[in-house]
């Protein structure tokens, strides 16, 4: 098969507009699989035990974590779409939502051996950057302060130590769970341990003023990029603000929110993007400086996992989801797009009991431009499901990129157009909406695009 790299050379010499760019990279996130997920599971019990009565379905279910086959069929699908890309951002929660002690470290392990195994065998070239969830530890959301003998634990244990392998690296991570990777001459990546920070976190309170030091490292990482003229992408779980719909739940505690905001926004001429999970939906955030101007966006990824926590836009689901990144690597380096791939799991669930699943392709095909479609099938082979193509921000959006003056561009974009906003609610939730998100819904969500401090945020939701 024709690699992306020779369409790359084979763009530069016919002018391509398609795959005009420098780099690609996938993001994937919240995977969530669960061991226990049962077809006759009792799916208000996590779809756990048996309950024959009802068919909670190969792929998922909609108050349940991801099946085996969704789980595996969502890396393979990476594989397939793009299996030649510069790194993998895999940005954390891997174990199911099950409360501890019915967790065990064992249990998360396994979650994180087999996900390790998964994306090396898959993308065996590519650099693959492994992100602290709240759910990587049990308790989940614990996380303690300069305790190396903590993370070395999940180092050692979860088979990471293949992907943190130089000594800086390695011991920043037994710090606090963070290290930084350089791609190229003239992008690094900083991966951050933002559940340290996170409301939740009783290891951690905010008389501590820099957990793990991570802050003063953040900074010092940020100053280098700024003086040798490097640009850096910051990826962690969490991601600073509010859960969108919801005018009291910070992410993070006040301090360590409004510190990571303003260090960001100091250094936003450095900075390509910030990239997160968590959330379980598809949206954005803009950080602002003290002066309120806009600096840095960033974007939160949706999961592969359908099951939600919170009633956002309509109380609904989310569609499985991952995510394919285009950057540029030259002088005027910025994210340039995203193609946000999708899986319509009901839809996959009811082939796979109608025996009606998509076929693969076969034979060799060039592709000349990335694929829609791709029809991504188990270890046995019969059982398949199709992902595709949800969309695009560039196209859907009318944006050139995704910097920062567009990114704010859009979000202007969704204030005045209630029409276009009615089009980024199906993307929040990548197509699974079941009720619309009224007026006061469309504020709020607005709100905790543009306000993610405490003070700023209560102003915008009273207005």
């Amino acid at each position: 098969m024709c690699s992306f790299r020779m369409l790359k050379i084979i763009c530069f010499l016919f002018s391509c507009y398609e795959l005009s760019y420098a780099g690609t990279f996938w993001q994937v996130t919240d995977l969530h699989w669960d061991k226990l997920y049962s077809r006759t599971g009792d799916p208000h019990n996590m779809c756990h035990g048996h309950n024959i009565t009802h068919d909670n379905g190969a792929y998922g279910n909609i108050q349940c974590d991801a099946s085996k086959k969704l789980y595996r069929s969502s890396i393979k699908a990476m594989s397939q779409f793009a299996p030649e890309v510069d790194f993998i951002l895999w940005t954390g929660d891997n174990a199911p939502h099950i409360k501890y002690p019915n967790e065990t470290w064992p249990d998360v392990f396994e979650t994180l051996t087999t996900t390790s195994t998964l994306l090396k065998t898959y993308f065996p070239s590519a650099i693959i950057l492994p992100v602290l969830g709240n759910h990587d530890a049990t308790p989940s959301d614990q996380f303690p302060s300069d305790d190396s003998d903590f993370y070395n634990l999940i180092l050692t244990n979860s088979n990471w130590s293949i992907f943190i392998a130089d000594e800086t690296s390695r011991n920043t991570f037994l710090q606090g769970g963070y290290y930084s990777r350089r791609i190229d001459d003239s992008l690094k990546i900083l991966v951050i341990n933002t559940c340290i920070y996170m409301h939740g976190n009783n290891l951690v309170n905010e008389t501590n003023s820099d957990p793990s030091g991570q802050m003063g490292w953040i900074e010092d990482e940020l100053e280098d990029s700024r003086k040798f003229n490097t640009k850096v992408i910051v990826t962690g779980h969490v991601a600073p603000g509010y859960f969108p719909d919801s005018g009291n739940d910070l992410n993070l505690f006040p301090t360590y929110n409004d510190k990571l905001i303003h260090l960001m926004a100091n250094y936003s001429d450095v900075l390509l993007a910030l990239i997160f999970g968590h959330e379980h939906i598809d949206t954005f955030r803009l950080l602002s400086n003290d002066k309120g101007e806009f600096k840095v966006p960033a974007l939160l990824a949706p999961p592969v996992t359908p099951w939600i926590s919170q009633p956002y836009l309509g109380k609904s689901s989310v569609n499985p989801g991952i995510r394919l990144y285009q950057y540029n690597s030259n002088a005027d380096e910025k994210i340039q797009d995203y193609y946000q791939y999708y899986l319509n799991y009901t839809e996959a669930n009811y082939n796979v009991t109608n025996g009606d699943t998509c076929k693969p392709v076969s034979g060799d095909i060039i592709q000349t431009s990335l694929p829609t479609r791709m029809c991504v099938c188990d270890e046995d082979n019969v059982t398949c499901a199709e992902w595709e193509l949800l969309y695009r921000p560039t196209q859907q959006y009318n944006i050139p990129d995704l910097s920062t003056s567009s990114m704010i561009q859009l979000y202007y974009k969704l204030n005045e157009s209630r029409e276009l906003f009615d089009v980024f609610e199906r993307h929040v939730h990548l197509d699974y909406v079941i009720a619309s998100c009224n007026q006061k819904c469309w504020h709020n969500y607005l709100c905790s695009i543009a306000n993610i401090t405490e003070d700023a945020m209560n102003n915008c939701v009273l207005t």
